[in-house]
């Protein structure tokens, strides 16, 4: 039972983005307040090294993304906010490829990559050269800075994790 209400306090701060404090999470669980503080704090160990932490702020206690990662994390969740996952596909064939024609681009993702580099191009991402009948296209720094990748680890970024 004690397993059962570990994992159901878990569930709570990790649903709970502002966090509850630990007579609230008591109160919803039905424990005392100290036997929640006991399983609050097992949870804690427990995520000590993983992405994910507990934390307690003022007297909160909530979950949060550690924060060595947090940068990151908040970069990728941004650019999928700004750009939609097409956009985002396009921007990663041509970070794996660059310097890359658009024709090769549009083989690949179809006419709507057109649309696709005229938006990286306007975010700064990319850049483009005129290339016989097509564009030569180039990361830009602003790639790299947004991502805080240097240049060559490309590939690291877009793996599949």
């Amino acid at each position: 039972m004690s397993e059962n209400r570990k994992h159901l306090i878990e569930a709570l701060i990790f649903a709970t983005p502002e966090g509850m404090t630990a007579l609230e999470i008591a109160g919803k669980v039905g424990i005392s307040e100290s036997r929640c503080r006991s399983l609050l704090k097992q949870i804690q160990k427990d995520r000590v090294g993983g992405a994910v932490e507990v934390v307690v702020e003022g007297d909160s206690w909530k979950m949060r993304i550690r924060k060595d990662l947090s940068n990151n994390v908040r970069k990728m969740v941004s650019i999928k906010s700004e750009f939609d996952s097409s956009v985002v596909k396009t921007l990663a064939i041509i970070a794996l490829k660059a310097p890359v024609k658009q024709s090769e681009i549009v083989h690949l993702r179809g006419n709507k990559a057109y649309e696709h580099v005229v938006r990286l191009e306007q975010f700064g991402f990319i850049s483009s050269k005129p290339h016989s009948r097509t564009k030569l296209l180039r990361l830009r720094q602003r790639f790299y800075d947004y991502f805080d990748i240097k240049k060559g680890e490309e590939r690291y970024l877009f793996e599949q994790r």
